[in-house]
């Protein structure tokens, strides 16, 4: 196929998972995942398709904060994590 002079066609997708919350006496840990899929497209053809996930680990100190404020920042960090 003759690409030579085709638009290329760019597609994203991007999201995020709350993968896990523990709770303990002194602290939480949660685990966020960020997913990023690319696909580059010239007509109908498919020039290439990236995936790409990554996980953070975000750890709040459970005297100082609620478990559902810690919660809410984990999915503020997770939506954050859109802007990088």
């Amino acid at each position: 196929m003759d690409t030579r002079g085709a638009a290329t066609n760019v597609s994203y997708n991007i999201d995020y998972n709350v993968l896990e919350v523990v709770e303990n006496e002194e602290k939480y840990i949660g685990l966020v995942e960020f997913i990023v899929d690319v696909k580059a497209k010239i007509k109908k053809a498919i020039l290439f398709k990236v995936s790409l996930k990554m996980e953070g680990v975000f750890i709040g100190n459970a005297k100082k904060l609620d478990f559902k404020h810690f919660n809410d920042l984990l999915e503020l960090n997770g939506i954050a994590l859109y802007l990088i």
